[in-house]
């Protein structure tokens, strides 16, 4: 016998997803990507050295396209409800759950510095740096512009 739900209509059947093979996830070509990176550091250092920028032109690309995917998936999230008090909830419970988060860290921060006492014997002096970071720049030394001139 078929079950049938509380408004009369029978369930909608079940519907097969299918399988994609192995080599066309996601995620084998990151763990691919990752076990080169290790081989070409290890087996030719300097090719890798030779690759860092593009490394570093895609951690750049990530970090500037962090921050409007995230405001756009919350606008997106707060669009799609219709009713503005479980928006308020949801705000509410992720309000809730940073400052529980926070708490915890504080906690946990603050045992951790007295049971490994991090920082006991360093002998500085907050605000005066031992030598110079950089030196001085004097109203001759020139100055690089956007366009490739100097000032």
């Amino acid at each position: 016998m078929e079950h049938i739900n509380k408004a009369g209509a029978a369930p909608a059947p079940k519907t097969r997803r299918v399988k994609t093979a192995w080599y066309r996830q996601l995620y084998f070509w990151v763990l691919t990507a990752i076990l080169i990176g290790v081989l070409l550091g290890w087996l030719a250092p300097t090719a890798g050295i030779a690759m860092e920028p593009i490394g570093t032109t895609f951690v750049n690309a990530m970090r500037m396209l962090i921050g409007p995917i995230v405001f756009l998936t919350i606008v997106g999230g707060i669009a799609s409800v219709a009713d503005l008090k479980k928006v308020g909830m949801t705000g509410l419970k992720a309000l809730t759950y940073f400052q529980l988060g926070t708490i915890c860290a504080l906690v946990f921060g603050l045992v951790a510095i007295n049971i490994f006492r991090l920082g006991e014997g360093v002998n500085a002096v907050a605000g005066t740096p031992s030598r110079p970071l950089m030196p001085p720049r004097s109203s001759s030394t020139p100055v690089r512009t956007r366009n490739g001139g100097s000032s």
